[in-house]
């Protein structure tokens, strides 16, 4: 009741086949480009403060390596990332592309990104890309731990997330080698 689900097509479409992620990624980016802010998805942890990354215009960061991901994002009201986020929703059919390659894309191809460079680098129009080890991994000091449910999947198991366990292994090792 506090969101309208028929303001364009592509919200429209998602609420109608009930594909609730589809809708929220429509929401946060619009909520991200009318306020700014910061935004996390359900099932990640704050371990320090985000008081650290103010001060950007725009910041983000990997999951792994090969993927800048939208599931912690932060933009000042305005910023041309949240902009060109929206507009996707507002000039596309509704088709069920996760919002992690829509953003990764973007970053790449608008921002001056190297996807393959899990390291901090300064984009384009203030972005700022910060590498897996500050808003994704479950280490002992980082920022942001994503727990990676997957509850918007329809094949995500039910039983422990072995996934994310191997996750962190590898990109520890990438680390390490």
């Amino acid at each position: 009741t506090n969101f309208d689900v028929t303001q364009n097509e592509f919200v429209k479409t998602a609420y109608q086949n009930r594909k609730w992620a589809f809708v929220s990624d429509f929401a946060r980016v619009k909520a991200l480009y009318d306020n700014g802010g910061f935004y996390l998805d359900t099932d990640m942890e704050v371990k320090n403060t985000l008081n650290d990354f103010i001060h950007h215009r725009a910041v983000c960061g990997f999951e792994i390596k090969g993927i800048p991901y939208s599931a912690f994002w932060g933009v000042e009201k305005g910023h041309i990332l949240a902009a060109k986020m929206k507009d996707y929703y507002l000039n596309n059919i509704y088709n069920e592309e996760p919002n992690t390659a829509i953003f990764s894309r973007l970053l790449v191809d608008d921002f001056g990104a190297d996807a393959n460079k899990d390291q901090y680098q300064e984009l384009n129009e203030g972005v700022v890309l910060y590498p897996s080890t500050f808003f994704s991994l479950d280490l002992p000091i980082n920022y942001v731990t994503h727990h990676f449910s997957g509850s918007w999947h329809p094949r995500w198991p039910e039983e422990q997330n072995t996934s994310k366990d191997l996750l962190n292994v590898v990109v520890i090792l990438n680390l390490l080698f």
